[in-house]
């Protein structure tokens, strides 16, 4: 047994050299940053606990169901379910079913939110008091008639536009305590 231990352990060793991250995979590309800028805004006169508290109620008040909340951690998730079906799925489920081969069609989609609260911090590193960034992120995962999923990204920068603009005004809302 011990004759095997060295060579074992001198191919897995390297193995484990040759073997690295993919070229450039570190690196950050333009389209990320541009989407991090979408994603994101800075609200001012309010605490980290009253972003949160309006981030939830302008969720809710999309329709969304409040998952998990971790104020301690500053992040919050959400989802909802929607019928994902269209009509031009029934027609490719049509023309499938004719030519004898069932397609399968989208069933629902979920659309999940994370939200991630962050203290503004000045040249020093200090924390801003009440500023606050916010940076959301919307996916939807669509289910298919045949069980499987299919994960997506959504990047409609109109969503996000919309949804800090409902976002400021729950801000201004909650820092009143109207």
């Amino acid at each position: 047994m011990k004759k095997y231990a060295v060579p074992i352990f001198a191919a897995a060793l390297l193995a484990g050299c040759a073997i690295g991250p993919p070229e450039g995979v570190f690196q950050v590309k333009p389209e990320q940053l541009t989407r991090r800028q979408t994603e994101t805004r800075m609200y001012s006169g309010i605490s980290g606990e009253g972003v949160f508290i309006a981030s939830a109620n302008v969720l809710q008040d999309l329709g969304y169901t409040i998952d998990k909340s971790e104020s301690d951690l500053h992040i919050l998730t959400a989802s909802k379910t929607r019928n994902a079906t269209d009509g031009g799925d029934v027609a490719m489920l049509v023309l499938s079913v004719l030519a004898g081969k069932p397609a399968p069609i989208k069933r629902d989609q979920i659309i999940r939110v994370t939200l991630v609260e962050r203290p503004v911090l000045d040249s020093d590193r200090k924390e801003i008091p009440d500023k606050r960034y916010v940076r959301v992120s919307f996916m939807r995962i669509i289910r298919f008639s045949d069980g499987n999923s299919s994960f997506q990204a959504i990047t409609d920068p109109e969503i996000y536009t919309g949804f800090h603009e409902r976002l400021s005004k729950s801000v201004f809302i909650e820092a009143q305590k109207i």
